[in-house]
């Protein structure tokens, strides 16, 4: 971005995400929907197949795996497999810490936006989980509505392992309070914006809320992380390897491996595993 060569893609992540499975499925390749991978089958050090749904046996020459490293090496195969690097940032947390963050989306009248753009401004303390925001990040997702009377905007607000584990005791203990304390949040929230840019009620509606405890009730993330490991000073920043040492045809495309990871990492591992492979 500072360079001038680094942009946005104008049509957003789920276009981005649509164009990797549209050439997929252009290759030739198929998905089976609703289908959970229960057992990874090997025979010294190579991998013959996987279970799906505890039933139903599938065959392969190579296997890639994209979901979470820490299901992975926790309920499919032994940890002995785990790359060291990997095994290093999950027990140096201080060093390579993991985020994730809650999330509020509007709609707001195109008319009466006065947003434009990423925008960060001051608000009165707000306890968001475990802890306390004094700021907002805004983004303003006009750029994919040209044709609309209305737009997107998006509060973010990064939060830490602690805040997580308030998200996911609230859910898994209470679905009631969870589910209040979000909107009673998107309310504060949506009033700080009104405040900020003197829009009235009527200008902004709510549409969706989600805490760190989301992505891995969707995704089975690790923590809600989205992106993978943060990094300190202190971190090493070395690539986490997608070949895993003593298996022959297996291996690990996540957004864990690179800093910071998210869908353009998710892309090049994918380029680049396809290529070893082929």
């Amino acid at each position: 971005f500072a360079s001038g060569d680094g942009k946005v893609y104008s049509k957003g992540s789920k276009a981005f995400a649509s164009n990797i499975l549209k050439t997929y499925l252009d290759l030739g390749g198929f998905i089976h929907f609703n289908s959970e991978v229960t057992n990874i089958n090997k025979n010294n050090n190579l991998v013959e197949s996987i279970t799906v749904n505890n039933t139903n046996i599938i065959t392969g020459d190579e296997f890639i795996f994209t979901a979470s490293p820490t299901h992975l090496f926790s309920n499919l195969i032994e940890k002995d497999y785990m790359p060291k690097s990997l095994k290093d940032k999950f027990s140096k947390r201080t060093i390579n810490p993991i985020y994730s963050s809650f999330h509020v989306a509007f709609k707001v009248k195109k008319k009466h936006n006065q947003i434009s753009d990423s925008v960060i401004f001051e608000i009165p303390p707000i306890k968001v989980g475990a802890s306390y925001i004094t700021r907002l990040m805004l983004k303003d997702y006009t750029y994919l509505y040209p044709n609309k009377a209305d737009t997107v905007v998006q509060v973010f607000t990064v939060k830490s392992e602690e805040d997580y584990n308030y998200w996911e005791n609230l859910k898994i203990n209470n679905h009631g309070a969870y589910e209040e304390e979000k909107n009673k949040l998107a309310d504060k929230l949506k009033e700080a914006i009104c405040n900020e840019f003197q829009l009235m009620n009527e200008s902004i509606s709510l549409l969706d809320v989600w805490t760190p405890y989301t992505y891995t009730e969707y995704f089975n993330s690790y923590i809600g992380s989205y992106m993978g490991f943060t990094f300190t000073k202190k971190s090493n920043l070395k690539d986490i390897p997608y070949k895993l040492k003593n298996l022959k045809n297996f291996y690990l495309l996540t957004y864990w491996q690179k800093i910071c990871g998210g869908l353009p990492i998710g892309l090049e591992l994918g380029n680049h595993i396809s290529k070893v492979i082929k």
